[in-house]
């Protein structure tokens, strides 16, 4: 929580009862922030996972032939690529 919002927060919470409203809308404001935060630390989670799948299948094979590694750009999301679509990916 930013900490100009954590001191308001804490202001509300020492005035006592009577801003509940108040306090729930910058808990649900700070809950969307972390939901935010963690969508995207998910994507970069995402790339990484394919990126090292890409290399195992490359060192597995033997060959130092990696030229380019982006991320999947048509996977369904969660779905597992064989190595031939990540090299296909690679050539892409």
């Amino acid at each position: 929580m930013p900490v100009p919002v954590l001191r308001r927060y804490a202001a509300l919470v020492r005035e006592g009862a009577g801003n509940e409203e108040e306090r729930l809308a910058l808990m649900r404001e700070h809950e969307a922030r972390v939901t935010g935060r963690i969508g995207r630390l998910t994507e970069s989670l995402d790339l990484i996972r394919f990126k090292a799948a890409v290399y195992e299948d490359i060192v597995d094979q033997g060959s130092a032939a990696a030229h380019d590694c982006h991320g999947p750009s048509t996977a369904a999301e969660g779905e597992e690529r064989s190595p031939e679509r990540r090299r296909e990916v690679l050539a892409e």
